[in-house]
């Protein structure tokens, strides 16, 4: 597969083992902001992760369609401090793409209340209240997508994957900056990508140019008598 983009992404390493040049990837990544009209309707249900647990300043859940299949994620912003190459702070990201992988880093990187109310269940009028956790396992399990949907919506856009987080799509999305190598390696995503684009969607493969019996007969080497006895 080759590829045409301004961007690098985690995957580009293995365009260093040879390309197929009819198979190509124009990766031009194009984002819709929620308050524009979607390339695509998707629409979760209405369970909602209040904002503060994620201190993200949006709703924290999110989809990727990739070759045909969802993978949803949660992001989740660390509550300890870090620093970046500059030795400027920064509170990292993380990207979680199951339940079992954002109970650990919250119980690693969280604050004592993060965890209190993302474990614990509340109790009120008699009645035992869903945890978080709960919910995240809900939106987990639930958050599916019919795998024929999926890639004709992405054979229309012209798109091998894209994302969808907070009402905003993104086509042809950075995978490296949602930490997709948790998901699938470099190897494992390159190929995936190359066999949608090259076998599903087509490919970009040029044009066949028909040409006549004459030249084709001529290219081969044949004339008038290949095929023929001449008389004496």
């Amino acid at each position: 597969m080759r590829i045409i983009s301004n961007y690098h992404d985690y995957y580009d390493t293995c365009l260093s083992y040879g390309i197929d040049p009819k198979c190509i990837y124009k990766r031009d990544e194009v984002v819709y902001q929620s308050n524009e009209k979607q390339p695509v309707n998707i629409n979760l249900d209405s369970t909602y992760f209040e904002r503060v647990y994620f201190h993200m300043g949006h709703d924290a859940r999110g989809i990727i369609w990739f070759c045909g299949k969802c993978y949803p994620y949660i992001e989740y912003q660390s509550s300890k401090v870090a620093y970046d190459h500059n030795n400027l702070i920064s509170y990292p990201v993380h990207y979680c793409y199951s339940k079992t992988e954002l109970d650990e880093v919250i119980s690693k990187e969280g604050s004592k209340d993060e965890i209190d109310i993302y474990f614990a269940k509340k109790k009120s009028f008699r009645h035992w209240h869903r945890t978080t956790a709960d919910k995240i396992e809900k939106f987990f399990n639930e958050t599916t997508f019919n795998e024929k949907t999926i890639i004709d919506e992405l054979c229309r856009l012209g798109v091998p994957c894209l994302k969808w987080i907070g009402g905003s799509t993104t086509l042809n999305p950075k995978l490296k900056d949602m930490q997709f190598y948790k998901v699938k390696d470099a190897f494992t995503t390159f190929q995936d990508l190359s066999m949608f684009i090259s076998g599903v969607m087509g490919g970009q493969a040029p044009p066949m140019v028909p040409i006549s019996d004459q030249i084709r007969k001529e290219k081969h080497g044949f004339d008038e008598w290949s095929f023929r006895k001449k008389v004496r």
